[in-house]
């Protein structure tokens, strides 16, 4: 479900608040200052808390002077609330209970990107917009990360390339691993799109920038993927009939870009 257009939350402003809402989840994993002894954990957990709590008042602020508040249940709210609550309960007998809070806190904020999401989505056309902007970052931080993979670019720190703005190559993958099925995802109910080749060509680097970080759990991750995308094609007759053409472009498209890729 999602919050009607009229609602609170989007008299005031709200346009130009989703688009901030996309905008800071798209630069979030661009957050990296090279200067520092941990140049891209820190920095980025940092931007995503401080901008939740920004967008959060900015969230409220609409709402709280009509004396309304926006409200929007989700089937992930009960899980996401007991997630925080024996968290939050398990820093009591913690060994290291400021590093736990910092893990909390991060979550919480997490926990608080994801409501603002669910409370601003009008529509499915919002829903897009939000997962092309993440599309799209995924799609940058691969392309750097193969930029420092063919031509060893170390303008980045890097503990073990190539990593992209993350530091080390594993948590680029699973950054990447992660936000790749969202370019076949958008494809689904628009398979005539005029951006066909443009989704598929930024798949296939995306898989490329997986394939040559050599991490193991991302590999098992794509290939879980790609199974169920298999599996979906092939139950769904309405979905195959409609979508002939970008699955073989796609499916094409992906097995040249891990042949390139492991060479």
């Amino acid at each position: 479900a999602v919050s009607d257009a009229a609602s609170p939350v989007y008299t005031q402003g709200g346009e130009r608040l989703f688009r901030a809402l996309c905008a800071f989840i798209g630069l979030a994993p661009w957050v990296i200052l090279p200067g520092n002894l941990d140049a891209a954990h820190r920095p980025q957990a940092a931007f995503i808390q401080v901008g939740a709590l920004a967008l959060l008042l900015a969230v409220l602020a609409g709402p709280a002077r009509q004396r309304r508040l926006a409200t929007l249940a989700t089937p992930f709210d009960a899980p996401l609330v007991a997630l925080l609550l024996w968290s939050g309960l398990s820093l009591a007998w913690s060994v290291d209970r400021y590093e736990g809070l910092l893990s909390w806190m991060h979550w919480g904020a997490c926990a608080l990107v994801f409501w603002m999401v669910a409370a601003t989505l009008r529509d499915e056309s919002d829903a897009r917009r939000l997962l092309r902007a993440l599309f799209v970052s995924g799609v940058l931080v691969s392309l750097l990360g193969l930029a420092q993979h063919a031509y060893g670019l170390t303008l980045l720190p890097q503990a073990e390339p190539p990593a992209a703005t993350f530091v080390h190559k594993n948590i680029a993958a699973a950054f990447v691993v992660i936000t790749v099925p969202l370019g076949p995802t958008l494809l689904l109910h628009r398979p005539r799109s005029k951006l066909l080749i443009q989704y598929v060509a930024a798949t296939a680097i995306m898989v490329s920038f997986v394939v040559v970080t050599f991490t193991r759990s991302a590999w098992l991750a794509l290939a879980v993927q790609v199974a169920l995308f298999t599996m979906l094609l092939a139950r769904d007759r309405e979905l195959r009939i409609r979508w002939p053409a970008p699955r073989r472009v796609m499916a094409t498209a992906l097995l040249g870009a891990i042949l390139v890729a492991s060479t």
